[in-house]
């Protein structure tokens, strides 16, 4: 992988409320080369979403905090900061799209008040330029009638025009990195294939870098050039994606793509994955998918898995592997 646009190294992220403290996100190690597409895949709980809120710290302080790490963009520790540097970062460099486009957009506003507020704090374009702005951004998204769209307020629209709205307001400034969190769940099959065409052309037509946010392991295979597969707040394999399919390494990641029905096999039905995730507060003191593996062994239980290095973009922390050489763990 060439030098990377981002880089999140050793990422610690701590949970409290009133009676306990527990590790969200334990130990985080992720990295995204300009124009790469890069899947954060797992089961809902599994801290996807909290990796993704802390590159813009947008985590909510105290309850949620960020206790070790270092998350490098360009060279500039984006945790180091100030709060006003941060929020230059937002929109401009880095920017998000959420699940919910109805959470995140004013019911009060129009869409061209909404992503013109992004082009005015970014970019000082007058009103006039603003306006011409947010029509372009709304046709590039393959919005019919923008005139129309860009006059409605969320309300007025179907739920995959708030989320290409929402895609045109993550674009509006040219960033550098769009994180998209699971940003098909919530819309039918059909509407999910053109958002995820729609992303896929944006990437080869402007050469962003994509962070995808997902439990779906089809959205993986069809945008995806590498992939993060995590599991109870730790990363426990990563590799392009035509590997990854090919031949898993870790068996949670097995397990994942068991689980879904893939169109060259004949399956009667689909294999679930047994047991639960570990609570998270009082995690096990081994590799947290041994309850629910198969091929768990004795040291499994008792003792944290080195990440084992097969390539030097590919891994995965399991005991099933030889250790590796000094220096390789991490």
């Amino acid at each position: 992988m060439t030098t990377p646009l981002i880089e999140i190294e050793g990422l610690r992220i701590e949970v409290r409320t009133r009676h306990v403290t527990m590790t969200a996100i334990d130990g985080v190690d992720l990295a995204i080369a300009p124009g790469e597409v890069v899947g954060l895949v797992g089961e809902s709980g599994c801290g996807k979403s909290l990796t993704a809120l802390s590159v813009l710290r947008l985590l909510p302080p105290p309850a949620v905090t960020i206790v070790g790490g270092r998350i490098s963009f360009q060279g500039r520790d984006l945790l180091r900061l100030s709060r006003a540097a941060i929020q230059d970062v937002r929109g401009d460099d880095i920017a998000m799209i959420f699940q919910d486009p109805m959470t995140f957009m004013n019911p009060v506003f129009t869409v061209e008040r909404q992503i013109g507020e992004a082009l005015h704090r970014h970019t000082g374009l007058n009103a006039t330029a603003r306006a011409r702005r947010v029509r372009d951004l709304l046709a590039k998204v393959q919005i019919p009638d923008p005139e129309r769209v860009a006059r409605s307020y969320p309300h007025e629209l179907s739920g995959g025009m708030r989320q290409r709205v929402l895609i045109a307001t993550a674009l509006s400034c040219e960033p550098k990195l769009i994180i998209a969190d699971e940003p098909t769940t919530a819309l039918d099959v059909t509407i999910q294939a053109q958002i995820l065409d729609l992303l896929r052309g944006l990437v080869e037509e402007t050469g962003i870098s994509l962070l995808m946010i997902t439990h779906d392991m089809g959205v993986v295979a069809g945008l995806c050039d590498r992939v993060y597969v995590m599991y109870a707040g730790k990363i426990v394999e990563s590799a392009d994606v035509r590997s990854l399919f090919a031949a898993p390494r870790h068996p949670y990641t097995a397990g994942l793509l068991r689980s879904v029905l893939r169109h060259d096999e004949h399956r009667g039905e689909l294999v679930a994955l047994e047991g639960n995730v570990p609570s998270l507060i009082d995690p096990p003191p081994g590799c947290r998918f041994c309850d629910r593996c198969a091929q768990a062994l004795d040291r499994c239980a008792s003792e944290p898995p080195p990440w084992i290095a097969f390539r030097p973009d590919a891994g995965a922390a399991c005991w099933l592997y030889p250790a590796p050489a000094a220096g390789a763990a991490r």
